[in-house]
């Protein structure tokens, strides 16, 4: 049984050596390189806080619940048997316990994205092979993988995909690959390994493996009834997988708003009304298939491998049930280029380019071999130029590796959170916490966790402009910090961090508050505070701090504000206290301290017209009519 099954895998994935010696070590030095700055590239987008998907936080969850027999998925809210069948992060999460669940997904990914280089080089050693000399491998076929490896290394969506986030799709392209270099060697054995392997990535991917199990047993030589025979049993097999799933587990365990609510619900409320919709409405099927963004589609996806993929329609055919499901679906970036829906497709768009090319060439036989393969380079370089997301292309983001301004905020955020609270956060904080049984995301709603983490950003982006307090995001942060059931335990750079049960004194916001003072004191600003004192001052590179002393005169709205500046309405408008401190918690007799950063622009124009100081609410208005627009402090 052993013997028979080595020997199987040896049959399946062994050296064939069709790839030359000088070929393998290029191969081998570039795609171990871009594999290793894949995954660096990955591992500092996720470190410095800017991967802002879900999904990476989603999988790592699910492979930390796997491996402490956890069946639940929080984030979603549902059982891990309606969400997917994703059996590879039943190895990948134990390795996650010791390495840690989003270093493991990020490394897998990396090296699945650059192991995929062989069997397509394998593919195009094979394919252009006919054309070497008799006695040695002609010029031709020694190129041959080298390129190859370079087209697929060079395609725009994979640096996007696989730096930006994980997906199990994107694991998926080494079996993938896999399964293209066997159909086309006519491989049963490796055909049934690497289908395996795709089926352990996702179960929709079922439906991809069920066109190859047919190709093969529609490609097999006269004669090769066993070939026929595992192809069919491919084919069904993988169709009745994906059955399972979509008719037994998906119903039964499925989230309430999951992604097939999210992708096809113009075409149903399950998978089962959405097929027959399909089916009994060619009309409209074809409608929706030649709307503006849609239409081009096919053109788009094949653009970076020079429209080659079209000369092979038999192989760009296998990639139809995840190009089909791309078409039907009406999410938003379901059709972008760099989307990861695509990337499960590209090892078959890239096999089909490849024999494109070879038949271009087996046209002109007076012409340059080389001609079946410069198109394809030539066309990857351009793409990977233009569209791709690594250092070598116009739309690398060089600042979504860096740490901003927010970066170490968010470290010490986390760091202030015991290990088994339960937290509800935002979702670029999310992979960081999923190796905790309860995790949820942001508000709203409100799960009732330990801790919640605001990422008030509007609040960085609309800092002293009236728009802030009108912000779509900004209310919902504002009636957290009113509460009184939740104590703010940590503060910085608009990153709050709110404990439930805690009470204002001793956390965060009582810092403000310095003391007691009158309720009668000061001057008025509006019913509920008053201004004490207002002091500037001044540092060494021209700015300066102002600092405001208010006296509460009891709880003010939760959208109340200052105006700071000079003129009659000043423009800047400014959060009390930073913000921290809601003026819903004020209490008669608070002293709060106020500061205020200037600028040396505005230092000069309070020096040369004087200070005022006023209050305003959400709407842009005074709190009450009768307050004034703005008192005069002085200069």
């Amino acid at each position: 049984m052993t013997r028979a099954l080595g020997a199987s895998l040896r049959e399946a994935f062994g050296d064939d050596g069709s790839i030359g010696t000088d070929a393998r070590r290029v191969i081998g030095a570039v795609s171990g390189s871009m594999g290793v700055v894949i995954f660096a590239l990955a591992w500092q987008r996720y470190a410095t806080f800017h991967n802002r998907n879900f999904d990476l936080a989603f999988y790592a969850r699910l492979a930390w619940g796997e491996s402490h027999g956890d069946p639940w998925e929080p984030l979603l809210d549902a059982h891990v048997w309606g969400l997917h069948f994703v059996w590879v992060l039943e190895i990948l999460g134990w390795i996650g316990r010791v390495v840690g669940q989003v270093r493991t997904l990020l490394i897998a990914q990396s090296l699945a994205v650059a192991l995929a280089t062989w069997p397509i080089a394998r593919m195009a050693a094979r394919i252009y092979a006919p054309w070497s000399r008799a006695d040695a491998l002609g010029p031709i076929a020694r190129r041959a993988p080298v390129i190859a490896a370079l087209v697929w290394l060079l395609q725009p969506n994979l640096w996007h995909v696989a730096t930006c986030d994980f997906h199990p799709g994107t694991l998926a392209v080494l079996p993938l690959a896999w399964c293209c270099e066997s159909l086309h060697r006519r491989s049963a054995h490796g055909l049934v390994w690497s289908s395996l392997g795709v089926l352990a990535c996702r179960e929709d991917l079922g439906l991809v493996v069920a066109f190859f199990g047919l190709a093969l047993a529609l490609a097999s030589r006269r004669g090769a009834l066993l070939e026929r025979r595992i192809g069919a049993g491919l084919a069904l097999g993988s169709l009745a997988y994906v059955g399972l799933f979509l008719g037994v587990f998906h119903p039964r365990y499925a989230p309430t708003n999951g992604s097939f609510v999210q992708h096809f619900a113009a075409w149903g409320e399950g998978p089962t009304d959405a097929i027959v919709t399909v089916i009994a409405h060619p009309l409209r099927l074809f409608e929706w298939l030649l709307s503006a963004e849609r239409a081009p589609y096919l053109l788009v996806v094949t653009a970076p491998l020079a429209f080659l993929a079209f000369l092979a329609p038999e192989w760009l055919l296998l990639a139809a049930p995840i190009l089909g499901m791309n078409l039907l679906s009406s999410f938003p970036t379901t059709l972008f280029l760099d989307s990861h829906y695509l990337t499960p497709a590209l090892p078959i768009v890239v096999s089909a380019s490849l024999v494109g090319g070879a038949r271009i060439a087996s046209i002109g036989r007076g012409l340059s071999r080389e001609i079946a393969l410069a198109p394809l380079l030539v066309c990857a370089v351009i793409a990977h130029v233009l569209e791709g997301g690594s250092p070598l292309s116009l739309r690398y983001d060089r600042l979504a590796y860096v740490d901003d301004a927010t970066t170490d905020a968010l470290r010490d955020a986390l760091a202030a959170i015991p290990d088994e609270a339960s937290v509800q956060a935002p979702e670029r904080v999310l992979a960081h916490l999923a190796e905790r049984r309860r995790l949820r995301r942001g508000p709203p709603p409100e799960t009732l966790s330990d801790y919640v983490i605001f990422d008030a950003w509007q609040r960085r982006l609309e800092a002293h402009r009236e728009e802030l307090l009108r912000t779509e995001e900004e209310p919902l942060v504002r009636d957290w910090l009113a509460r009184d059931d939740h104590a703010l335990v940590f503060s910085r750079d608009a990153i709050y961090v709110l404990a439930r049960g805690g009470r204002r004194e001793g956390d965060v916001a009582s810092a403000h508050v310095v003391g007691h003072a009158d309720p009668d004191e000061g001057r008025a600003l509006t019913a509920c505070l008053a201004l004490l004192d207002a002091s500037v001052a001044p540092r060494d590179d021209g700015s300066a701090t102002l600092t405001l002393e208010l006296a509460a005169r009891g709880p003010c709205a939760s959208d109340l504000a200052l105006r700071v500046g000079w003129g009659h309405r000043p423009r800047r408008v400014d959060l009390i206290a930073d913000g921290d401190l809601s003026p819903a918690r004020f209490s008669a007799g608070d002293r709060i301290r106020s500061m205020h950063a200037l600028s040396s622009d505005e230092l000069e124009a309070i020096e040369a017209h004087g200070l005022r100081i006023g209050a305003v609410r959400q709407s842009g208005a005074r709190p009450d009519p009768g307050d004034p627009p703005a008192i005069d402090v002085g200069r």
